[in-house]
């Protein structure tokens, strides 16, 4: 086991989408930890585990065999399926107790899919909990501003957890990407970018709820994010973002369900040709509308139709 990992990689059983920079293979001081179904995305990838963490309630049995084979030295640590925490909060509880001065951290496998377990990933290393020990391991020695707590990785998709006073550098790329910045805290203040971004922040205030630091440009030399007090969330991806085409589906493929329960296709009603004018009608004014009250309709009694059998 490495006692003081410049790398962590934790692997969760989310949507996992490899993103284009990921080394084939760990370096020598990397920690890899495989958070229950995340085992599966390390076994595919031909990563070793060197830590398995979580209630196993997502990991196939034969998938565990597989894990353990391959990993003589695994540590595997194992947890009730009825519990208080995500498996993410125990594996980030594990790391920040048994590594107080581990490097950095990179969590895949982590955002689409559920939402509420996305948004419950993103924002648990804000947490009281967990913001201390973070920003504690994340200060190197002889600077006086933190790296970034966590870094989330998905495909083209860069989302970085700032805890001011904290910079991050956004490394050059031969593309142009998109940075948008989120307050998570009520302020972030002393907003800083420099580089090859479109629009500049200047010592600025970012208030959370409000839009101010979302769409930004960055060009292909890189650029740096600074902020002096406040929680920031920053997300970087390619400004052109690949994605699904969506096309418009024919009419006649819409269906519905009638209330006998039978698909009906939509069929539209055949329109009554309009009537020619008469010269005659042509030639005279249309009658104003009436202002008199329309009679009130006289009451019928109809007995009770029959029901079909």
């Amino acid at each position: 086991m490495i006692s003081s990992p410049d790398m962590i990689y934790i692997f969760l059983n989310g949507e996992f989408n490899q993103p284009v920079d990921l080394p084939p293979y760990p370096g020598q001081s990397t920690l890899v930890v495989a958070v229950d179904g995340g085992a599966v995305h390390c076994l595919k990838l031909g990563w070793p585990i060197h830590v398995l963490i979580g209630d196993l309630d997502s990991l196939p049995k034969n998938t565990l065999s597989k894990a353990k084979k391959a990993n003589k030295d695994m540590e595997t640590i194992l947890f009730g399926t009825d519990k208080d925490q995500t498996d993410f909060e125990l594996a980030l509880d594990y790391v920040t107790s048994k590594f107080p001065s581990h490097g950095r951290i990179e969590v895949l496998g982590s955002l689409g899919g559920r939402w509420d377990m996305t948004l419950s990933n993103l924002i648990l290393p804000f947490s009281d909990r967990h913001l201390a020990p973070l920003r504690q391991a994340s200060l190197p020695k002889g600077h006086a501003l933190a790296s970034p707590l966590v870094t989330f990785r998905d495909g083209y998709w860069v989302i970085t957890l700032l805890s001011g006073p904290g910079w991050t550098v956004i490394n050059p790329m031969p593309i142009d990407r998109r940075v948008s910045l989120i307050p998570i805290s009520p302020t972030v203040t002393k907003v800083r970018l420099s580089g090859d971004f479109k629009y500049p922040l200047d010592d600025d205030e970012l208030v959370f709820g409000l839009t101010r630091g979302i769409s930004n440009e960055l060009g292909p030399h890189g650029g740096s994010v600074f902020i002096g007090t406040g929680l920031l969330i920053v997300t970087v991806s390619p400004l052109l973002m690949p994605g699904p085409i969506f096309k418009k589906a024919p009419e006649a493929a819409i269906t519905w369900k009638t209330p006998s329960g039978r698909a009906k296709s939509p069929k539209k009603a055949p329109s009554a040709p309009a009537a020619k004018p008469s010269a005659a009608s042509a030639s005279k004014p249309a009658a104003a509308p009436s202002c008199k009250p329309a009679s009130a309709p006289k009451k019928t009694v109809s007995a009770p139709a029959k029901p079909k059998r």
